[in-house]
């Protein structure tokens, strides 16, 4: 006898047993009732017929756009209607006559076609034969992004990616691709591998340009011709660079598209710098920039991934090696820190309950502050002749240094520093060892040995190397961050950030790009005071080895910079917030005093809440107030993704 005949396909049935024994006599683990029985637990189970095993699983996350749904049929069913949808409800009340309902299937999988991007979906499929048996609702999140390619599919010997990405080897470019695995240096590769990317911008190729090129056709790799399906705005790549590139603004950065019809449309990086920044940058490029120069985003046909000029140029450049990986399709993004929005306390690019919920918690919570008086503080011993100072990097002065000058302060602002930052433009004229640009050697209770910091314009035995002490008793960090100062009346950006899990030394030569040296991972626990002098060209040693050279807007901060507040200043693109406790510039106009254009008198130590949105003057902002609240409510439910 069929099944259904017997009892309701996809119903739960539950089902119980009593034991029964009038005559036993005995301490029962549980009392029978009157007539001898024991109560039995609920059990049940679920007639066979429903669909099962769901494929993508239940729940699933991270599921690609062109997913294939599938399941295992039910018991006796003949058919299988399919609904899908991005309402539960919707989907879970919905009949064939309703939009969630996407026909009757008589195989057991479905392919809805490509979904939105970063979306969960619903769906439930009624087995059919002579009746019908209604499904459980399974739900499953597509993936935020769609796969251009992602250099993992590529091995050495069976499928080159010279294959999919011809490079000199066809276009007789500059370009030459390889492909790198974690295996060489994990550094380089995002997962799985990434693209080794070598370009020659300094020989002409076989038409007499300069310039480097790989090309993909989109039919070889794993996205078609339509890049604005499930709603992709934005397409995402990742580049590595080299500190040994030679980046000029001949060596630009580009990805252009063609279509079909041969329309081109070429988008440029904006930072030539960074081709020598060994550091993963996520380039985002907004799709419409192509869509608006003409090409048809629903039938591109190549990718070319270049460095010069489009089709090539008449101008050299330089060559070098870059890192690609992860080129994706994205939906609009959050990008806080790029386009922040006014109200938006949590970061989370839209302004709502989250952001008032923090405001009301912290109401009324005020900034904590440590008045002190900014002293301009003196250059002693310095020497009565203006022929010390020259012409500057920044501003009109700077000043010559064949012998130290110390600097007289009183100031606790700069007392107990566990991180701190130091940053100079130096032009050195002589290769000196074991001297300082800026340090101190004051005593914060070490024992014999005085604390000492600064930055050195050689050191550790190699030439022009640049390094620094963090000592205290016989706690001491000596630092070579294998960083050459040009010796040779270059004018060179020097900076040093320590924290307590390390310290990093920057440097970039003036036309040059800024290099990260090799961080020390040491702990740097240990406080460091420059609270009561310090001295600027050398290392204030009894032996007084001094910088041979001229130093120009020397600064002090009490607390670390970042990369890009480093980069900022190395370009002179922006100033870190906040600003530094100390800063000279050494303008001939300031006499013999060193003048300090750094932070302001009342400096506030704490900004304990997010929901400040004002900087903390004047004294009415200090607090989360309705200053704050009103900058939320006339933003009140704005939203802002990008692209």
């Amino acid at each position: 006898t069929p099944l259904s005949e017997l009892l309701d396909l996809g119903q739960v049935y539950y089902w119980r047993v009593d034991e029964v024994n009038t005559s036993f006599v005995g301490p029962p683990a549980a009392a029978p009732d009157e007539n001898g029985r024991w109560k039995g637990e609920v059990w049940s189970f679920e007639a066979a017929g429903r669909a099962t095993n769901p494929s993508p699983a239940d729940g699933a996350a991270g599921v690609p756009v062109n997913a294939v749904l599938s399941w295992t049929p039910g018991t006796d069913s003949d058919t299988h209607d399919v609904y899908i949808g991005t309402d539960l409800a919707a989907v879970e009340n919905a009949g064939t006559g309703d939009d969630e309902f996407k026909g009757n299937r008589d195989v057991n999988s479905y392919g809805p076609g490509p979904l939105l991007l970063d979306t969960t979906y619903y769906w439930r499929i009624d087995e059919v034969n002579d009746i019908t048996v209604k499904g459980k609702v399974w739900s499953f999140t597509t993936r935020n992004y769609i796969v251009v390619d992602d250099m993992d599919s590529y091995t050495l010997y069976v499928n080159e990616i010279f294959d999919t990405w011809e490079d000199y080897r066809i276009n007789r470019s500059g370009a030459e691709v390889d492909v790198h695995t974690a295996v060489t240096d994990a550094n380089l590769v995002r997962d799985g591998n990434s693209m080794l990317y070598s370009y020659d911008n300094m020989s002409k190729d076989l038409s007499g340009n300069y310039g480097s090129v790989a090309e993909a056709s989109v039919s070889n790799l794993e996205i078609g011709p339509d890049w604005i399906i499930s709603g992709a705005t934005g397409f995402s790549l990742y580049f590595h660079g080299d500190s040994d590139n030679s980046a000029t603004v001949n060596d630009r950065l580009y990805v252009a598209l063609k279509d079909g019809s041969a329309n081109v449309a070429v988008v440029y990086h904006p930072d030539a710098n960074t081709l020598a920044e060994e550091m993963w940058h996520e380039w985002i490029i907004n799709l419409q920039d192509y869509s608006d120069a003409g090409v048809d985003l629903t039938d591109v046909s190549q990718v070319s991934l270049g460095l010069g000029v489009y089709g090539g140029g008449d101008t050299k450049g330089g060559r070098g090696d870059l890192y690609f990986d992860d080129f994706r399709l994205y939906p609009p993004r959050c990008f806080p820190d790029l386009y922040p929005l006014a109200g938006d306390v949590d970061g989370d690019c839209a302004v709502d309950g989250y952001d008032l919920t923090i405001m009301a918690r912290d109401w009324l919570l005020t900034d904590s502050e440590s008045p002190t008086e900014n002293q301009p503080a003196t250059l002693t011993g310095f020497p009565d002749a203006t022929s010390h100072w020259v012409d500057g990097y920044i501003g009109s002065g700077a000043i010559e240094v064949n012998e130290g000058y110390n600097i007289d302060i009183d100031d606790p602002r700069l007392n107990g520093l566990t991180s701190m930052s130091i940053t100079a433009w130096v032009k050195q004229t002589i290769d000196n060892k074991w001297v300082g640009v800026v340090s101190s050697r004051e005593d914060v209770g070490c024992g014999d040995d005085a604390t000492e910091i600064g930055i050195y314009g050689s050191v550790w035995g190699g030439p022009d190397g640049l390094g620094y002490d963090w000592s205290c008793g016989e706690e001491e960090w000596e630092h070579d961050a294998e960083l050459e100062v040009p010796a040779d009346g270059t004018w060179t950006f020097i900076a040093i950030s320590v924290d307590p899990t390390g310290g990093t030394l920057y440097m970039r030569p003036a036309s040059g790009a800024l290099q990260t040296g090799i961080r020390n991972t040491d702990a740097h626990d240990l406080q460091q005071n420059f609270s009561q002098g310090f001295t600027i060209g050398n290392d204030d040693k009894p032996e007084r080895n001094y910088f041979a050279g001229a130093i120009d807007d020397v600064r002090i901060y009490s607390y670390a910079l970042d990369f890009s507040d480093v980069n900022d200043l190395a370009y002179q693109t922006a100033e870190p917030v906040p600003p530094p406790v100390y800063r000279y510039e050494f303008e001939e106009t300031s006499g013999y005093t060193a003048a300090d254009t750094g932070a302001p008198a009342t400096i506030y130590t704490e900004v304990p809440s997010i929901a400040n949105l004002l900087d903390p003057e004047p004294i009415l902002q200090r607090a989360v107030n309705f200053i704050d609240y009103a900058i939320l409510a006339d933003n009140w439910l704005d939203e802002f993704l990008w692209p």
